[in-house]
């Protein structure tokens, strides 16, 4: 299975801002997290309306609360379907996931470990998916690494 062919392209109309550092993988992330100093791990699943509103709300609060400091890393679930077998994604579930869920996962990341995941979309209202995006920022704000 390949990841969607104008992803990054789409992705960017979310999250026009320059200041964004935004790396997508449509097709793999052998060792990812570890490559991730400070950032979100961001599960994208194109064809889930779910998924695109969590990651539009994201980086619009990113931008709001002044979080473009965070790298936001996206994999395609299309392209990597094992990515749900992460134990940090099966946590949030409670068992191992089969198929790609498009719920608007997501994983902070810090120094090459996941700190906290989230579902940032599906099953709540659109102002309590804009609550839970702004939760989950606050906790990647309070790890933020202080610069000299």
């Amino acid at each position: 299975m390949s990841g969607h062919p104008d992803g990054l392209r789409i992705l960017k109309k979310y999250a026009p801002s320059p200041s964004l550092e935004l790396r997508y993988f449509p097709n793999g992330f052998a060792e990812l997290v570890p490559s991730i100093d400070y950032g979100i791990l961001f599960l994208m699943a194109f064809w889930s309306g779910p998924s695109v509103a969590a990651f539009a709300k994201l980086t619009q609060a990113m931008r709001e609360m002044q979080a473009e400091d965070l790298e936001l890393v996206v994999i395609d679930v299309d392209g990597v379907p094992d990515v749900y077998q992460l134990p940090h994604v099966k946590d949030l579930y409670g068992q191992a996931i089969a198929a790609p869920t498009g719920n608007g996962e997501a994983a902070f990341c810090q120094e090459g470990q996941i700190i906290q995941a989230a579902i940032l979309g599906g099953g709540r209202t659109a102002n309590q998916n804009d609550s839970h995006v702004r939760e989950f920022l606050q906790v990647c704000q309070r790890h933020r690494k202080k610069v000299p």
